[in-house]
């Protein structure tokens, strides 16, 4: 009951271009008891930033315009202690960085998981709870891949957006082990019918080959049916000219 009420109190800003996203998520929150605001872009969002005071912000990455990182900066310069969520299809680890460095304070991957959405938003804002409003932000410089990254945020906003990206990785890999397993499957299957089709088509060329047989043995027992009726009649022929020459004979004998 306490976790309701303290969800029902708390208001979520979800940036999203695409409607169809943004209904998923707003769904999402709907269902876990939050109240949810929507915004379509970063210029949207910033308004609804100083309007409606949300409590958290899920805004996507890549949007026209003002894009998610470039949300989340103006978002921190303005309110740097409202937390920033970025929901996005990349994931790398400059993907992070860039995170960090525009200040987020944690990553969801699409298609978003209801139950890592509720979990990501509890740590975030609990983490806020643990650090306060007071925490001293430390400067870092990252090199990383030919670029450096510069990120300024609290330890415990990088221990919550590193941990945020290792479940992310640990949830991909086991998608991935998934998929894996299914191939295998699928390939088992392929083959097992593969192997039907190859037993089925020695089937068949041993059923063409009988037939084939059986065409042949009707034909030469044809062909010779034919030459015993021939030889047959041949022989009735002579023999009813045997009897014809006896009968003339015969007749002619009578007649003397």
């Amino acid at each position: 009951m306490e976790m309701k009420q303290r969800r029902s109190a708390m208001n979520i800003l979800v940036v999203e271009d695409s409607r169809t996203q943004a209904e998923f998520i707003r769904q999402i929150l709907d269902t876990a008891g939050y109240n949810v605001i929507l915004a379509g872009n970063g210029a949207e969002a910033i308004k609804q930033v100083e309007t409606a005071r949300p409590d958290i912000v899920l805004t996507d990455i890549l949007m026209p315009g003002i894009d998610g990182y470039e949300l989340c900066r103006r978002i921190k310069q303005q309110n740097p202690d409202l937390p920033v969520i970025m929901v996005t299809v990349l994931f790398d680890p400059a993907d992070v960085l860039k995170g960090l460095a525009a200040g987020a304070d944690s990553f969801i991957v699409k298609p978003p998981n209801p139950e890592h959405v509720c979990s990501q938003i509890e740590a975030v804002m609990r983490g806020r709870e643990m650090a306060g409003a007071t925490e001293d932000a430390e400067e870092l410089e990252i090199p990383f891949n030919g670029s450096t990254y510069t990120i300024k945020a609290g330890k415990l906003q990088i221990v919550n957006t590193l941990l945020s990206t290792y479940t992310i990785a640990v949830a991909k890999n086991a998608d991935l082990h998934k998929v894996q397993s299914q191939l295998r499957s699928l390939n088992s299957q392929l083959r097992r019918a593969l192997d039907e089709i190859s037993l089925s088509n020695e089937n068949l060329a041993e059923e063409n080959l009988t037939r084939r047989r059986a065409e042949k043995a009707l034909a030469e027992a044809s062909r010779k049916l034919q030459l015993m009726a021939s030889i047959t009649r041949h022989d009735l022929l002579n023999q009813l000219s045997v009897l014809w020459g006896h009968l003339d004979l015969a007749l002619a004998l009578r007649d003397t």
